[in-house]
Order: structure tokens, then sequence, then C-alpha cells
């Protein structure tokens, strides 16, 4: 689970560490991608090289919002809806009963929360049975209001980690 002493900085420097680009959002749409007859839109604009801490700064500041594609083996669970606190007990819950214990609780806005994995942390199948096991249960008590990332079927514009700016301590749950 987070701790009392993970700072928004080392969790930046965590996330972006293994990116070869990132990108940075635009007042408009910058990006647009067809696969397989659909169209994904992006307000991100893609940038080779890797995530400076002059980039994190601004983007902790709020002069600039930062994303990366997400890491081969990593997961992101996304929500958005009103029961917050009923996805995040969920999701810790089965973590604990399969033995994961990294996860990282962000907020977006005050609609939306994202709790980042780095799966590769731990033994595949386990993350396949944990995988199985949260949708089946997210499916049941929260309907169409989650998202797992990354998604095979959509291009990377649309599997990417939007930075967070804060991490939530479990306790604030």
């Amino acid at each position: 689970m987070t701790s009392q002493s993970t700072s928004i900085e080392a969790l930046l420097s965590r996330l972006t560490q293994e990116s070869t680009s990132y990108y940075i959002e635009e007042k408009s749409i910058s990006t647009r991608e067809t696969i397989d007859g659909h169209t994904f839109y992006s307000r991100f604009k893609k940038y080779e090289g890797r995530v400076s801490q002059t980039l994190i700064a601004q983007h902790i500041n709020k002069t600039i919002t930062l994303a990366v594609p997400l890491e081969k083996d990593s997961l992101l669970f996304e929500y958005s809806g009103e029961h917050m606190v009923v996805f995040v007990n969920l999701l810790f819950h089965l973590a604990k009963e399969f033995g994961i214990d990294t996860l990282t609780i962000t907020m977006y806005n005050f609609d939306k929360i994202i709790v980042y994995l780095p799966a590769f942390e731990y033994n595949s199948n386990i993350i396949e049975e944990f995988l199985e096991k949260v949708e089946k249960l997210l499916d049941l008590k929260l309907p169409e209001q989650w998202q797992i990332l990354p998604r095979k079927n959509i291009p990377e514009i649309g599997n990417l980690l939007q930075l967070p700016r804060e991490v939530i301590e479990l306790d604030s749950f």
C-alpha cells in the first residue's frame, strides 16, 4: 500500500523512469489516430526523450500537464463515479488477498480516481487471477464506471498515464 513517506516527486520519477517519450497536453486536439476503422483523438502531443526534473516540476506546479505511455507491465484502474470509496476498498481488499501491496492511489479533479499497479513486480499468473476477480466484482458492483488500462485494442494515445499531482493515502478513505 502507499506509505506516508511517498512523495509526489518520487512517484513521478518512478512512473517516468522507463519512458523514452512523453506527452504534453495542448489546448485543442493535437493527435488523431485511426485503428481498425476507429478514430482516436487526443489533446496530448508526443515528444521524444526522457522526462526531465524540470518537466516534472512544471507539471507539479500546473504549468503543463504531462502524460507517459503506460509501462509494458503496469496496470491502471480508473474510476469515475460517486462510489470512489467502494472502488478503492474493493481493489485494496482483493490486492491484499493476492499478496499485492504496491498499489498507489491518485486523484484527478474530484470525479476521477486512478489506482496504479506496477504489475512487473509480481508473477504474471497472480496478476491474471487478480484481474479476473477484479473485473467480475467491478462489473457486479460498479458497472460502466471503471476501466483497466492498458487496453490492447486502442493505440498508445488511449493508453496514457496522465501523471498525478498528488498521492492519496489510504487513510483518506
